[in-house]
């Protein structure tokens, strides 16, 4: 929801936005916003607002098989046109997912033009980029045809920097991790996560006498430690965050999990992941989605990365995270020993993993009665693990084991979704995602309509007309916080202080004058809602049902004067 509100502009300073920020920007960029993720990887609170049962249309699930390969890409590519089709791109490639996690990050952004006033220099890789994320995003052929010229944008780097290329490592392809650049005399390596073979290579770059460091959690570098033929040996030091880190006798997290991790720990923790070779006053870097593992570099993970060179003080920015840790010793290392990992968490992991792998489900429905239903049944051969399954929001039920159909029964328009929740269970233990799922007959703007009129009432709707007729952002607190209420449905009665106030014939007169524009935009917004709002106004708020017809009523008068009845 964050991104959306500021892809919208209708953040605040805080990265937050109103009920009302939160509808305009899903009228303003429905069929123009694809989120790719790993399928298994969509999670939050069970608590969560039924209005993001909306975000199944923003929502592009991979259902790659998470215990041989992800999709572990972290990636932003935005265009923007101006009045005249000018059009300016960002585009972000780093280790961030799209969570609320505090873990220390590192990533690269680029602003890039297009057209014959374009400055900056063009990177290989990025009309591949654009190509394979449109491909999957499955975006109308309008919003696709615009992404797929990005390679002919032009990019600004920082000062002194080029960035040469931009990689994305596919499973369909020969992978294989970077040369050593020649004469290298210092190498940095930064990942949560390690791999011995990948660990032991890189530590072998450069002469005897080239500086290496790794920087990664302590349940890590103890585990390659203990691997055979000792890969930490090329390294002079080794580094691990101070602060909080996963304690060493825990288990440890598995790459493929690295995802949801991202987004339920709360406590800081590293997730960055670089790669460094500085020779003299020049660094290469590799930035973006690769840990230091094989199955990042060599695996089948899809993941994304950007090849940077530029002058030796960007050095000072890797000292600044190298400083934040704390050295460690072999000694340290061997006295902690194997780490266990929890038996019942990794079958539910692998149960997971066959569910999203193998996941047929479609929704079906008729006169609002819905039914999941798979090809086969979806449960995990493990038969200790039950299965689960409901609506975005509300109880959970039991999907029988051997039953490939189960009743969700009557949906209200406002509720319906083409998201379910599914949570695996072992014994006391649990994991919960949001699985995607195909819609017959499909869903639209009419069901969009239905869930934002539910969503926002009676009072939260005029402050949204009011906003567009000004021109101007309201203040959020007129309309509360997007995530404030729970459930959709029919609105409690409003106390008299949050009673709606009318909509003058004097601020529609003067919206036409000073903008006819911002008018046309607030007729087409109480064209598509005025009678959804009007239908889930409380049967006790008869106040508030009453103005809105007023206010409907003096808008088809002056409609019809102003821009026509058409």
């Amino acid at each position: 929801m964050a991104a959306l509100l500021a892809l919208a502009g209708r953040d605040d300073e805080r990265g937050r936005g109103s009920k009302i920020d939160l509808a305009e920007a899903i009228e303003q960029l429905r069929g123009r916003v694809a989120v790719l993720y790993q399928g298994g990887r969509l999670t939050g609170p069970r608590s969560r607002p039924a209005i993001c049962g909306l975000l199944d249309q923003f929502l592009v699930g991979l259902p790659y098989d998470a215990s041989k390969q992800s999709w572990h890409a972290k990636v932003a590519l935005v265009r923007m046109d101006d009045a005249e089709e000018n059009a300016a791109w960002r585009l972000w490639i780093g280790s961030r997912n799209l969570t609320a996690s505090d873990h220390l990050e590192f990533g690269l952004l680029l602003d890039g033009s297009s057209g014959p006033k374009a400055r900056g220099q063009s990177i290989p890789g990025v009309d591949e980029l654009a190509r394979e994320l449109v491909a999957r995003a499955a975006l109308p052929d309008s919003a696709a045809s615009l992404l797929k010229t990005a390679g002919e944008a032009k990019w600004v780097t920082p000062t002194g920097v080029r960035v040469p290329e931009v990689r994305l490592l596919r499973d369909s392809e020969r992978r294989y991790l970077p040369v050593a650049p020649r004469g290298v005399e210092e190498v940095t390596v930064v990942s949560p996560f390690l791999h011995p073979r990948t660990v032991r290579e890189i530590g072998s770059w450069g002469a005897s006498n080239c500086r290496r460091r790794i920087l990664s959690t302590i349940p890590e570098l103890a585990r390659v430690y203990a691997a055979q033929g000792n890969p930490l040996a090329g390294y002079v030091e080794l580094l691990a965050l101070n602060g909080a880190l996963q304690a060493a006798e825990e288990a440890e997290l598995d790459e493929s999990t690295e995802v949801e991790a991202g987004a339920e720990r709360h406590e800081p923790g590293l997730h960055a992941k670089l790669l460094v070779a500085r020779r003299g006053d020049r660094l290469t870097m590799w930035v973006g989605s690769a840990n230091a593992t094989e199955r990042a570099w060599r695996g089948r993970n899809v993941e994304l990365v950007a090849r940077m060179e530029g002058p030796a003080t960007l050095y000072s920015g890797i000292e600044a995270l190298l400083g934040t840790a704390r050295p460690v010793t072999l000694e340290q290392l061997a006295s902690i020993g194997a780490v266990t990992r929890d038996e019942a968490e990794e079958r539910l992991e692998a149960a997971r993993a066959h569910v999203v792998a193998t996941w047929t489900g479609r929704l079906v429905h008729e006169e609002g009665i819905f039914r999941l239903a798979c090809d086969s049944p979806p449960h995990s051969a493990d038969t200790e693990i039950g299965l689960l399954v409901g609506r975005v929001v509300g109880p959970m039920q039991v999907w029988p084991r051997g039953a490939g159909t189960i009743l969700l029964g009557v949906v209200p328009p406002a509720e319906q979704t083409g998201l379910v929740t599914l949570s695996l269970r072992l014994a006391d233990k649990e994991v919960t995602w949001l699985q995607g799922c195909s819609v017959h007959p499909p869903l639209g703007e009419l069901r969009d309509r239905a869930a934002l009129a539910a969503y926002l009432g009676a009072s939260a709707f005029l402050v949204w007309l009011r906003s567009l007729l000004d021109g101007e952002l309201a203040d959020g607190d007129a309309s509360g916080p997007w995530d404030a209420s729970g459930l959709i449905g029919r609105a409690e009665p409003p106390d008299s202080a949050d009673q709606p106030e009318q909509i003058t014939v004097e601020e529609i007169l003067r919206s036409w004058a000073r903008d006819p524009s911002a008018f046309r935009l607030t007729d087409q917004r109480m064209r598509d809602y005025l009678q959804e709002v009007i239908l889930r106004v409380d049967p006790a708020d008869a106040k508030s049902a009453a103005l809105l017809r007023d206010v409907g009523a003096a808008w088809d008068m002056l409609r019809s004067e102003l821009i026509g009845s058409a």
